[in-house]
């Protein structure tokens, strides 16, 4: 039920803006979100949601104008994010390799995404510092993040905790 009120806000913020695109024939996002990419927007903002960030003005206008795609020019990355800060325009692009998309898990294929999305929603950067343990402190690392967590793993509430608040403390299964 949450889930849904959370889509009714943002389908009445977007629709709210007569600048906004057009909305795709889910109702939700813009055309320019691709149907694979959509269920990991989704899920994206869940977890914002879940972190009080669902209030976040500039996330709901940088999701208006959010485009994710498949990029047949993206080799040696599986992913891209840039945004122009003149237009506000968010452009993600997912490289269209097996190895990038049809043969990764579907965690994998979130990390991508909310990896992708931390740079372009959030501005976040890369983060290459590393836990007491060794693993990467940040879902935000160079390289490739495949395999970072599991599905439901209690690494993947501290990443995505850590996703959204740089602050976030060590875990304890991160301490020597």
């Amino acid at each position: 039920m949450k889930r849904v009120l959370f889509v009714l806000a943002i389908i009445g913020l977007i629709s709210c803006n007569r600048d906004s695109p057009e909305l795709s024939p889910e109702g939700i996002y813009p055309p320019s979100i691709e149907p694979p990419f959509i269920e990991y927007v989704a899920r994206f903002l869940e977890e914002a949601e879940k972190r009080g960030l669902n209030g976040n003005d500039e996330m709901v206008e940088a999701i208006q104008s959010l485009t994710i795609a498949f990029d047949a020019n993206l080799d040696f990355y599986c992913g891209w994010a840039d945004w122009s800060e003149d237009s506000d325009q968010v452009i993600i692009s997912i490289g269209i390799q097996p190895r990038c998309w049809s043969e990764s898990s579907d965690t994998d294929k979130e990390i991508l995404i909310f990896h992708e999305l931390g740079y372009g929603l959030l501005q976040r950067f890369h983060l290459d510092e590393r836990l007491p343990n060794g693993d990467f402190k940040s879902l935000m690392h160079a390289g490739n993040q495949f395999g970072l967590y599991q599905e439901q793993d209690v690494k993947r509430s501290y990443y995505l905790d850590e996703l959204f608040d740089p602050d976030t403390s060590i875990p304890e299964w991160a301490k020597d």
